[in-house]
């Protein structure tokens, strides 16, 4: 594990920064401290009863398929770090689902498809919803099993090392392709890729993937009390604490800077140094990096396997987007289960189109959702298949649109192409334009979503504006 030995080297430098409760201070924790408490803790959990009861493997030997314990939990205490990284060093593959997925249906449904034989989660969150689960050490029973000595424990931890396709743990996506949240299992392959690129650049992280950049260089991560969701909420950690480095998803971050420009105590804040836009998914890691000075020209690691597939229009032709795939041959490649069954690649969804020297612009997903202005998710699968179903014997073709705007817009052609659009005026409210519409297409008559709200932007600003129908 990189992680232990990150902690070996540099046992003195502080690993994090936590908050103390009820106090406006931070203490700091250092590398060899948080490893000394991820391993007695994994020795805690790898001697456990109820655990050893449930895992009918070997843990000496590393040899067949180990259980997965799910976690329900915040992901923003010191508490939830030493849970995660404990029970992966004690042999289980650990499924972390934050509690802001409140759905727990949702919740249920994902720890099932993974097959988890034990739930830990937040007292507060499963005492309210009735799900089935232990509760999370506390953090007074965490103090007392890292008094333990660690000569008492580090023989009952499985070796580190381990087969290329052996499963480390599951992540979840944020449901903005599909509209619901789906399960991503992690080898160690795909892993060890992501630290490959982390050496690549120093800076090269994605949001998900910034904690183990930091780890790998030994710096430090400032935890703080609540998620960082308003400008003034940033002010001190960055005086207390003195953070040089912020990931932030873009709609997120436009909106911290636009706030701190009216702030006396954040106006530096739009001083920044250096802007890079990172490119990724939960399914593949870091995909791309942006250029110095140029965030929204990207440029892929040179080092692995991708390929651009064109998208043709409706009469067979390339057009000027192309959708990232990733081969099998690539080491950051998802596991088998999630790449396409015939031709055994990864394909992502995600078009793009070539500028210059290997440089390309990111134009959006195939078949996603669209984030509106206040950085919600619409999911237009749902909407769309909502209204084919209601209104198929008068509607031929629709895409729903609206990225980045107040709210979405749907694009609707009838299934009669001579409709007289202007009787039907007289039946639909103000809100509503028709106008004669050709929406761009691909081969298999999909409409190209992005396409479709660039031809009709000045439409659609028109409609936005609230100027008259």
């Amino acid at each position: 594990m990189a992680i232990e030995e990150v902690a070996r080297t540099n046992s003195n430098n502080v690993a994090f920064q936590v908050p103390v409760e009820h106090e406006n201070e931070w203490k700091d924790i250092t590398y060899k401290e948080f490893w000394d408490d991820v391993t007695r803790v994994g020795a805690y959990w790898s001697r456990l009863e109820r655990f050893i009861t449930v895992n009918k493997v070997d843990r000496t030997g590393g040899a067949g398929k180990r259980t997965v314990v799910g976690l329900w939990i915040s992901g923003k205490t010191y508490n939830d770090l030493v849970h995660v990284f404990s029970l992966e060093r004690a042999g289980y593959i650990t499924q972390s689902i934050a509690t802001y997925v409140k759905d727990v249906d949702i919740v249920q449904n994902l720890f099932e498809q993974s097959g988890a034989k034990v739930v830990l989660c937040d007292t507060n969150h499963f005492e309210k919803t009735g799900i089935e689960a232990l509760p999370l050490l506390t953090d007074e029973e965490v103090a007392a099993i890292t008094k333990i000595p660690s000569s008492e424990l580090n023989s009952t931890l499985p070796p580190l090392d381990g087969d290329a396709d052996e499963l480390l743990f599951i992540q979840q996506t944020t449901g903005s392709s599909s509209g619901r949240p789906k399960f991503v299992p992690i080898a160690r392959r795909w892993m060890d890729a992501n630290v490959q690129k982390c050496h690549i650049e120093k800076d090269a992280n994605l949001l998900g993937l910034a904690f183990l950049r930091i780890f790998l260089h030994a710096e430090c991560t400032v935890l703080t009390p609540t998620l960082i969701w308003e400008a003034n909420e940033l002010v001190d950690p960055i005086t207390r604490c003195g953070i040089t480095d912020v990931s932030l998803y873009p709609s997120l971050a436009t909106a911290i800077i636009e706030k701190a420009k009216a702030s006396p105590l954040l106006i530096n804040i739009t001083d920044i140094k250096h802007f890079r836009c990172r490119f990724g998914s939960t399914e593949v890691g870091s995909l791309f990096s942006s250029e110095p000075g140029e965030p929204r020209l990207l440029r892929f690691y040179q080092k692995f396997d991708y390929e651009f597939i064109p998208v043709k229009d409706q009469n067979g032709e390339n057009t000027k987007l192309s959708e990232l795939v990733v081969l099998p041959t690539s080491p950051d490649c998802p596991v088998p289960a999630l790449r396409d069954p015939i031709d055994g690649k990864y394909h992502t969804k995600d078009l793009f189109e070539f500028v210059r020297d290997g440089a390309y612009i990111s134009r959006g997903i195939m078949d996603g959702i669209i984030i509106a202005e206040n950085g919600r998710n619409c999911d237009t699968k749902y909407i769309e298949n909502r209204v084919k179903s209601l209104c198929h014997d008068i509607i031929s073709t629709l895409i729903l649109v609206g990225q980045g705007r107040p709210s979405p817009a749907l694009l609707v052609e009838p299934l009669e192409p001579n409709t007289d659009i202007s009787a039907l005026q007289e039946t639909l409210s103000n809100s509503m334009r028709l106008e004669s519409l050709n929406s761009p297409r691909v081969v298999k008559g999909t409409v190209i979503r992005s396409k479709a709200e660039s031809m009709f932007r000045e439409l659609l600003d028109n409609v936005y504006s609230g100027d008259s129908i």
